[in-house]
């Protein structure tokens, strides 16, 4: 074998033939390995390097066994050959481990815990010899008259207990001045005689200072009986009474217990309360003014509401790992919750917040609030405290023309089954992000909550609608572990073109346009041209014709009835369902109440419906 500097050139050994293989070998090697490092093994089975150079097993392993420089063979366990090399054209050699010493080793074999350090003697602070009054002599018992302090002499266990802490506290405080002036006077008594011994202490009581006998009133005084210890005191001071039994909320619903500690914890400013959760208001971590301004700006800059760790993260700079990471996550909800500029948009497994003058996620071809108008019969026959939020897994619906357009959700009886109730008493919308497995998308989603006047529904399916559905769509929405989270999919069905219903946006008038789909439709609610063909041309309802359930329903009659020969126009129900939702939102039932109600049609569902205006 020889190779050549500069571009890598081998000349291989054998046959012309087992060169060939060998060469083809170590070209499909390189290849394999063309990220790897230069001496790094790059190993391929046999049985497949043979295949891939379109040679015989048999082949390979002489052309191999006659380069033993460039190639080496593993045989694993199982039987499995492998042919290996390296890049730059030499065989792989063993690599021995150094494992002595590994980080593993380190971490899975701690040092023995060293031993405690000898603890240093306590200096005791003892009395200087010298600030004792009577160098050399007794103290007389007569000295003092007890009646002349106005005190009777104290116990002698009392005195012991008093007198030790008049000495260290003297000491303390005077020991540095009687070092440095008191000591060399004793030193000159020491030489004296005793006459004159005498003498000095017969001076020393006559001069000694006032405050020693002030000093001692208020210890006298201070003498008391010997105080009990705490539990004694604890007996004495408490009455005695029975604690009982403790109380059994085992057969208390946990959702009314969460409740009354709301309840009660709503009321106490020194608690801090969010979204179940509670702890000391001191002990929350506080937001600055420059925090809440900073948050605000980020919610504004990225134009979409944001969770609480998402700004903990990204404006507080706080990450997972640090031990008050959870505090400061706590802290934010509850200190944004009292800003009247912030709104909480979330729920306790995904907390959103916004700004109040973010625009809404969703459609801008129409005002919520009309939106909302529309979807009013929802509200109706449905008390909202009997509904059982999250109490199903999954709903399945099909979407409407006028959901198409808007990119919208209503929000019927059967999904808020499936979503949350609010979280907040006072809390008007929701976010929610809705992951598409089939596109590997996530969407971020409103949920407006109904109200006495308007009914709810979910907005900012827009693009899902636009990219992958056509009315009529069957969608399944399901619920996840996350109250936050769910996931849309929809039935994949065989592509196919037709001409569907749009509304064109330059100039509002509906026209038929071709269009390629592969979603599975439920045909009653597919709107094409040959199903509808008086639509094209036709101009929407303006909003105050909308409003009037009656006048639409005439409207759709001629746009979407036959002739009946006699001046009227003649209609399936199904025709009416989809042909009605294209102007407003109309359930089948309150569609069967309103033809029921007008006088001007008759007809039942197995014959069809006629109108004469």
């Amino acid at each position: 074998m020889s190779t050549n500097s500069g571009e890598l050139v081998l000349a291989f050994n054998g046959a012309k033939k087992l060169q060939t293989a060998a060469s083809k070998a170590f070209e499909a090697l390189r290849m394999r390995g063309a990220f790897m490092s230069e001496n790094a093994a790059i190993r391929v089975s046999a049985t497949e390097l043979a295949e891939f150079i379109g040679v015989t097993p048999a082949v390979l392993t002489d052309a191999v066994a006659e380069n033993p420089e460039v190639f080496g063979v593993e045989t694993t366990e199982d039987g499995t050959v492998f042919v290996s090399t390296t890049r730059d054209g030499r065989a792989p050699s063993t690599m021995i481990v150094d494992d002595t010493h590994t980080l593993k080793q380190r971490l899975m074999t701690p040092q023995p815990k060293p031993a405690p350090r000898p603890r240093p003697v306590r200096e005791v602070v003892r009395a200087n010899e010298a600030w004792a009054t009577f160098v050399g002599g007794t103290i007389s018992d007569d000295l003092f008259d007890d009646e002349e302090f106005g005190f009777a002499e104290p116990a002698a266990e009392q005195a012991a207990v008093v007198t030790t802490p008049i000495v260290e506290e003297t000491v303390v405080a005077e020991t540095p001045v009687v070092e440095a002036i008191v000591e060399p006077v004793i030193e000159e008594i020491a030489e004296v005689t005793p006459a004159a011994e005498e003498e000095a202490a017969t001076a020393v009581v006559e001069t000694t200072p006032e405050p020693m006998v002030v000093e001692a009133e208020p210890v006298v005084e201070d003498v008391r009986p010997e105080i009990p210890v705490f539990e004694e005191v604890v007996r004495q001071s408490t009455p005695a009474r029975s604690l009982g039994e403790p109380t059994d909320f085992s057969d208390t619903d946990a959702a009314a217990i969460a409740a009354a500690l709301e309840t009660q914890f709503s009321h106490h400013s020194h608690v801090a309360f969010f979204g179940g959760r509670w702890m000391t208001t001191d002990r929350a971590h506080r937001l600055s003014r420059g925090n809440i301004r900073d948050i605000r700006q980020y919610i504004e800059e990225q134009e979409q509401p944001l969770t609480d760790e998402m700004l903990v993260e990204d404006v507080l700079r706080v990450r997972p790992s640090n031990p008050e990471y959870a505090n400061t996550v706590f802290g934010l909800n509850y200190w944004l919750g009292r800003e009247r500029d912030f709104e909480f948009v979330g729920t306790r497994d995904q907390r959103f917040w916004s700004v109040t003058d973010l625009p809404a996620l969703g459609t801008s071809l129409k005002k919520p609030n009309d939106i909302g108008s529309d979807y009013r019969f929802l509200n109706d026959g449905v008390n909202p405290g009997a509904i059982a939020h999250r109490s199903v897994s999954s709903v399945d619906h099909t979407v409407s023309f006028y959901e198409w357009n808007l990119g919208l959700l209503p929000y019927d009886e059967e999904l808020q089954q499936l979503f949350p109730a609010p979280m907040l008493p006072d809390q008007r919308s929701a976010v929610f992000t809705f992951e598409i497995p089939q596109s590997y998308t996530t969407y971020l989603v409103e949920l407006r909550y109904p109200t006495p006047t308007r009914g709810g529904f979910i907005l900012g399916l827009d693009d899902l609608y636009f990219d992958s559905l056509v009315p009529g769509a069957i969608i399944s929405i399901s619920a996840t572990e996350n109250d936050g989270h769910y996931k849309v999919e929809y039935l994949a069905g065989d592509e196919q073109s037709d001409r569907l219903l749009e509304v064109d946006d330059k100039r509002p008038r509906y026209h038929f346009r071709p269009t390629t789909y592969a979603c599975a439709v439920d045909r009653a609610w597919l709107l094409n041209e040959d199903r509808f063909p008086n639509l094209a041309g036709q101009k929407p309802l303006t909003d105050r014709e909308r409003r009037k359930l009656a006048t639409v329903l005439e409207m759709t009659f001629e746009r979407a009835g036959m002739d009946d020969g006699n001046g009227g126009y003649l209609a399936s129900f199904d025709d009416l369902l989809a042909a009605i939702n294209i102007e407003r939102p109309v359930s089948a039932d309150l569609l069967h109440n309103e033809l029921e109600l007008h006088t001007g049609i008759s007809g039942d569902d197995a014959n069809g419906y006629t109108y004469v205006p």
